[in-house]
């Protein structure tokens, strides 16, 4: 059992982008629902499976009753609303060559150095 969940994760991985954790433990859920487990038996092979990095037993809970019910996607569904478009690439270039430009440049210099509202800058800069 242990083979086939680390297969999972490992095609979760080659599969998905390398860094979405949650959609790797979906995958695993899916499965382990499917197979008939129970929610805390799929909660704590996916603690022994990402340690430190599993979701909560609350989101194995939600989501396990979404694939009993049928569910197959893995994946959240789209959401209406505004993308984010401060944190592109591009700024984010733009907010490094102004900071090496000037180290002791505020938030506010670098505004007004690059065309990003602050409000962005705090989260490129982080």
């Amino acid at each position: 059992m242990v083979c086939l969940l680390q297969f999972l994760v490992v095609h979760a991985l080659f599969t998905f982008t390398m860094t979405d954790t949650q959609i790797e433990q979906r995958t695993v859920i899916k499965f382990l629902v499917k197979s008939g487990k129970s929610l805390m038996d799929c909660w704590r092979q996916l603690q022994g499976v990402f340690g430190d990095q599993t979701i909560s037993a609350k989101t194995v809970r939600v989501w396990a009753k979404k694939f009993s019910n049928g569910h197959e996607d893995v994946k959240d569904k789209k959401r209406p609303g505004r993308t984010r478009s401060a944190c592109t690439a591009e700024n984010i270039q733009k907010v490094q060559d102004a900071i090496l430009q000037d180290r002791r440049a505020t938030l506010s210099d670098l505004s007004e150095m690059t065309d990003v509202k602050r409000s962005s800058l705090h989260t490129i800069v982080k």
